[in-house]
């Protein structure tokens, strides 16, 4: 994504990537309280000079000052001291790469600052941002991070707004790995002062894997909406102090202890160098506005204020979009910017797939689609994350077409039985070649409500068939040399094992995605085709080699250097869209897609962990997903998909690569001991292990302290097995000592200690990268 040459005020409209789609959910412009205020709307260095700086030193210099500016910061900067940002000034991110870590950034005593398309991480014992004394700051589409496993005060708050600041708004952030988020007020002793300020608007925030504070105020006002939490541990929204807050519009997901507070005890986890059961502070107020989804989250409102409606107009996006939209749209690297009026508009980023585009015209659907191009309705809403609603699209949208295939149209009483046997296959086929239909067609037909009607009745053509032998990481070549076709191109390589003939309307995209090899390794191995031109050189009626050996090109075409690390899934939905198993993904239709092409485009944006899914997207990041599992469950080695022998079809699987090895678990043995209770661990993680492996254990329980091999006998021949982890260990185990601290991992030396005695392995564990899984570096 690029920003675009003229970087205007917020009278801009701002545009995440995926374009009018989401236009018609919300503004992404500046919204709330920094655009709605007593003073004026926030337009940052609106009219200013523009320049771009690289250092921390022209960083420091260009931010000074007063007068009208937009910095454009450009790559990762290291700060030696906090960076002090004046007045009338705007600090924008150009793309991915903008990164500052060592010290964070202060508006003291300033007004009319917008802080945007930062990443700002690991900020030791002090604020990523600290506002002060301050108003009009508009703190939008960053992204902040550190870690969890320090305690709550290593690191201080993301976002914090303090000593009467007023008129703020926080919009479009991704907030994830931290334990202090965003606090509003940082002292009760500073009532007087900050009372009747700290107006403060959250919207569409992206909080993941937090402790507390999302946000916590005292004193003020903030209006939180439209935001979504993932396993936001402790506490979320807080109101103490006789703060008021209207709550609207937010979802909360995963393990989200307590959702909103006005209770005005501050928990030890917030609150933990004062005393071990919390500050006590008076309660604050709240009310609810628009519905929230609070999952299974507690909420505890004790008073109710006065802060019933905003006073400013603001867009809400419909409760069950939050999380797409929070997801798709927040942090860095989600927009690009249009210019004043009367300049000219940049192009959106185009978009590319493996077979045709679509660009959506009025009344168009899902349906209508997969009629008018014979494809299935489920593609293509599951592979175009624009599309938000299959019966309510945009128009002037591009649409990534899925390859064609024979369809039926679902009617009001099939089932997969009776549209089964009407095509003459099992509903095991129909299934596969529907990969959304799961659990034993329990989601047939209600599916197709999200989905559309129109189902495939046979493969598509883009679906991998699995031919040859070779590790599928390395699939460009084939095993064996086949006989060349009497048809074959005549400066096709010799050596080679597939063909393909051409028929008319093929292009490249299709021909190399259907056949999975790089563009590159195509015309290697075939040099009448143009690289430049590629699909043009194709002539109807000839054979290519699309699968040359693996010695057929050894000093030309150097295998690229990764790791496969296999199958990974996660087992969340979202309207039946397959999980991306990696965390906060940038995603793209590579054309065409390939190992070696997804590699070298995630290097492009800095992402050194790249996942291909169903054949037709690139996935990049730069770690995994804290929930993504391996796929062991189909042990098999060949590529991800939804092909009969491809890897966890029915979970809808990402093939994961990295170009940095990962690093495995780390553990120590502290050894033996036994419990007369449940657990030789406290914590909420167990499962039970059969025939687990220390190394198992330690990544299914690598976010946490502990972790322990554990074994409960009910009789001397009857045990369970269970890897159990924790971040504390139970304080009435009694570690064995003497020679029954030698037990090995399978248990064979465990002392039995009748038919409720219980004993466990327990070990440290330290997170040290990500799982370790089987490395093959090719």
């Amino acid at each position: 994504m690029k920003l675009s040459s003229v970087l205007c005020g917020v009278f801009a409209t701002l545009t995440v990537a995926f374009p009018k789609e989401y236009l018609s959910l919300a503004t992404w412009g500046v919204e709330g309280y920094a655009k709605d205020n007593p003073i004026g709307i926030t337009t940052g260095g609106k009219g200013g000079k523009t320049v771009t700086v690289t250092t921390a030193e022209e960083l420091v210099a260009a931010v000074k000052g007063t007068e009208p500016k937009i910095v454009k910061l450009k790559g990762k900067v290291t700060l030696p001291s906090r960076l002090k940002v004046g007045s009338n000034t705007s600090l924008i991110g150009v793309g991915l790469t903008a990164h500052i870590t060592g010290a964070g950034v202060d508006v003291y005593h300033g007004d009319n600052v917008i802080l945007q398309n930062l990443k700002i991480t690991h900020i030791l014992d002090n604020d990523c941002i600290t506002i002060r004394n301050s108003t009009r700051v508009w703190v939008d589409h960053n992204e902040f991070a550190s870690d969890i496993n320090q305690g709550p005060d290593h690191y201080d708050g993301q976002v914090d707004i303090i000593r009467a600041s007023d008129w703020i708004t926080v919009s479009w952030n991704y907030f994830h790995d931290h334990w202090k988020s965003s606090l509003v007020g940082n002292d009760a002793t500073f009532r007087d002062l900050d009372f009747g300020h700290l107006h403060v608007t959250y919207h569409h925030n992206y909080w993941r894997n937090m402790g507390t504070r999302g946000p916590a105020g005292r004193f003020g006002h903030q209006h939180v909406y439209n935001n979504l939490y993932e396993d936001f541990l402790y506490q979320a929204i807080h109101s103490r102090s006789d703060n008021q807050v209207l709550v609207e519009g937010n979802v909360f997901r995963g393990n989200t202890s307590e959702a909103l507070s006005t209770y005005g005890l501050v928990i030890p986890m917030d609150s933990p160098n004062t005393c071990t059961c919390g500050d006590e502070e008076l309660d604050g107020y709240a009310n609810l506005g628009a519905k929230n989804d609070w999952g299974k989250a507690g909420v505890n409102i004790t008073q109710k204020g006065n802060f019933y409606k905003a006073d400013y107009k603001y867009k809400l996006t419909p409760l069950k979009l939050v999380p797409t939209v929070a997801k798709l749209g927040a942090g860095v690297g989600r927009i690009w910017i249009l210019p004043d009026k009367g300049e000219t508009r940049p192009p959106p980023p185009p978009v590319a797939c493996l077979s045709h585009v679509h660009v959506s015209k009025p009344n168009d659907t899902c349906d209508s689609l997969a009629l008018e191009y014979n494809v299935s309705s489920a593609e293509i809403f599951i592979n175009n994350p624009d599309i938000l609603q299959c019966d309510d699209m945009v128009e002037d949208v591009p649409i990534c077409l899925p390859f064609q295939c024979n369809t039926y149209q679902v009617q009001k009483n099939d089932t997969c039985t009776s549209v089964s046997e009407s095509l003459g296959i099992t509903i095991k086929d129909f299934a596969s070649l529907n990969p959304w239909i799961r659990n034993g067609c329990d989601d047939f037909p209600s599916g197709t409500i999200t989905l559309g009607k129109f189902v495939c009745t046979t493969p598509s053509d883009g679906h991998y068939n699995r031919t040859i032998k070779s590790d599928l990481a390395d699939s460009n070549y084939a095993d064996e040399i086949v006989p060349r076709p009497e048809n074959a191109d005549p400066g096709a390589n010799q050596q080679c094992g597939r063909w393909y003939t051409v028929v008319e309307g093929d292009d490249c995209v299709s021909v190399l995605g259907q056949h999975d090899i790089s563009l590159s390794l195509f015309t290697a191995a075939n040099p009448s085709i143009s690289p430049s031109n590629c699909t043009t050189s194709l002539i109807p009626g000839q054979a290519y080699c699309v699968g040359p050996t693996k010695n057929a090109l050894p000093e030309s075409y150097p295998r690229p250097a990764y790791w496969r690390h296999g199958c990974y899934f996660s087992g969340n939905e979202d309207f039946h869209r397959p999980t991306l198993a990696l965390a906060g993904p940038r995603l793209s239709h590579i054309k065409p897609l390939s190992i070696s092409s997804c590699q070298a485009y995630c290097l492009s944006l800095s992402l050194p962990v790249f996942g291909l899914q169903n054949r037709d997207t690139c996935i990049c990041d730069d770690r995994l997903r804290m929930d993504s599992r391996p796929n062991k469950i189909w042990g098999c080695s060949s590529r991800c998909g939804y092909g009969k022998e491809d890897c966890g079809p029915e979970q809808h699987p990402i093939e994961v690569f990295s170009s940095q090895e990962l690093l495995a678990v780390e553990y120590v043995n502290i050894g033996c001991f036994e419990s007369k209770e449940e657990y030789v661990i406290l914590g909420k993680n167990y499962m039970e292990w059969r025939d687990g492996t220390l190394e198992e254990c330690a990544s299914f329980c690598r976010e946490d302290d502990y972790f322990a091999l554990q074994t409960e006998y009910y009789s001397p021949v009857e045990q369970d097995n269970f890897c159990i982890c924790g971040n504390q260990l139970n304080p009435s185990i009694k570690k064995l000592k003497g020679e029954k601290e030698s037990a090995d991992e399978n248990g064979d030396n465990l002392p039995k200690y009748g038919s409720f005695g219980r004993i466990g392995y327990a070990q440290t564990a330290r997170h040290a990268g990500e799982v370790q899984q089987q490395q093959l570096h090719y």
